[in-house]
C-alpha cells in the first residue's frame, strides 16, 4: 500500500443526478491540483437504495481510480438526506488501513484547487475542523445554554466545562464551538465518524428532533461529539482555505478571504457552478478558470429532466411525421 494511502483518504456521498457531476468534478480537481496528495484514495458512497449511477460516472470513477460503494446504509433516516454523510463517513472510517490514517469527509459540491496538505494533521491532533460560516443555530458564547443545545450536549454526553468557543467565519462573532459539517478531517483512532453516527441514532431515542429542529442537526451533533470525545488539544481549526465558502467570498472579512484560488485547498461552491456566471467575480487564477470553463455549468437534475423530455418530444414528433 502506498504512503499516501496510509496518510489520507477522502469520502463523499454520491447519488444519481447532479451529485454525480459534482463528485466527478471533486475527483477530477483533486487529481489535477492536489499536488503530492493528488493520488489520495477517494471513496464515493451511495448510501441509499436507488437508481444506478450513469455509465459516464462509472467510467470517470474507474479511470481516476475512485472507490465506489453502493449499499443500503441509511434505512431509518431517509427523510433526512443530510444524514447520508454520517452513514457514509462512519462506514469508510472502519475500512481505513491504520489508526493514524486521516479520513476527510467533504460535501459533494467541493473542489480542490491546491494541495490539501493541511489535512495531514500534526502529531497529537486527531481532528481538523472549520467554524461555521454564519452563526445560524449557533449558541453565542455569552448567552445561557439554550434548551436545544442542552439536548444536543446530553445526547453526546458532553462533560461539564468541556466546550470551547470559536468565531464564525463571516460575522466573526464568538460562539460556542459550532463547526461546518461540509468538511471534516479525523484520524481513524478518534472514531469521530462512528461516534457521530451513534449520536444521530441516539437523537431518535431521546425524543426526536422534528421540523425546523432537523435543520443543521448534523452540525450540532458534530459539535457535541467533538466536545464529548476529544480534549481541546486534539482538535485543530484549519486555515480559511479549507471548506472555503465561495458563495460568501464577497462577505468575508480580510483575515478569512483569499486573493487567489490557489490559496483554496478545498473550495465549497454550493450552487455557484449551476451557471457559468457563477464563476465571475471570484479570485480564480487563469489556470483554474480555464479548467472550470470546460466543466461548468453543472447540469441540475431538473435541467436534465427538461432536456430528456425535449428529446423524447422531438423523437415523438419525428415518428409522427408521414413518410
Amino acid at each position: 500500500m502506498s504512503e499516501v494511502e496510509q496518510r489520507l483518504h477522502f469520502v463523499a456521498v454520491v447519488e444519481p443526478g447532479d451529485l454525480e457531476r459534482k463528485c466527478t468534478l471533486l475527483l477530477e480537481s483533486l487529481r489535477e491540483f492536489g499536488g503530492e496528495l493528488a493520488g489520495a484514495p477517494c471513496w464515493f458512497v451511495q448510501p441509499r437504495r436507488g437508481a444506478r449511477l450513469s455509465r459516464r460516472t462509472h467510467r470517470i470513477f474507474y479511470d481516476l481510480d475512485a472507490r465506489l460503494v453502493a449499499c443500503d446504509l441509511n434505512r431509518e433516516w431517509t427523510h433526512y438526506p443530510i444524514s447520508n454523510k454520517i452513514f457514509a463517513s462512519a462506514f469508510v472510517e472502519r475500512l481505513l488501513p491504520s489508526d493514524d490514517t486521516v479520513l476527510c469527509f467533504v460535501d459533494s459540491d467541493i473542489a480542490c484547487f491546491a494541495e490539501p496538505s493541511g489535512l495531514l494533521l500534526d502529531d497529537g491532533v486527531d481532528v481538523g475542523l472549520r467554524p461555521v460560516d454564519q452563526v445560524g443555530r449557533g449558541q453565542r458564547a455569552d448567552a445561557p445554554l439554550a434548551e436545544y443545545w442542552r439536548r444536543v450536549f446530553d445526547i453526546c454526553e458532553v462533560p461539564a466545562g468541556r466546550a470551547w468557543n470559536v468565531r464564525s467565519n463571516v460575522e466573526r462573532v464568538e460562539i460556542l464551538g459550532y463547526f461546518n459539517a461540509g468538511m471534516i478531517a479525523a484520524r481513524r483512532r478518534a472514531g469521530l465518524f462512528g461516534h457521530w453516527l451513534d449520536a444521530l441514532q441516539r437523537s431518535r431515542e431521546d425524543g426526536p428532533f422534528l421540523g425546523k429542529q432537523l435543520h443543521n442537526l448534523d452540525q450540532s451533533l458534530l459539535a457535541g461529539v467533538v466536545f464529548g470525545r476529544l480534549e481541546r488539544e486534539r482538535a485543530a481549526i484549519l486555515s480559511p482555505g479549507y471548506n472555503y465558502p465561495l458563495h460568501l467570498h464577497a462577505q468575508l472579512p480580510a483575515e478569512n478571504a483569499v486573493s487567489r484560488s490557489d490559496e483554496m485547498a478545498l473550495a465549497h461552491y454550493h450552487g455557484l457552478f449551476y451557471k457559468r456566471q457563477g464563476l465571475d467575480g471570484l479570485p480564480f487564477t487563469k489556470r483554474h478558470r480555464a479548467w472550470l470553463d470546460s466543466r461548468v455549468p453543472i447540469e441540475t437534475m431538473w435541467q436534465r429532466q427538461v432536456r430528456r423530455a425535449a428529446k423524447l418530444n422531438k423523437s415523438a414528433e419525428l415518428r409522427a411525421k408521414p413518410g
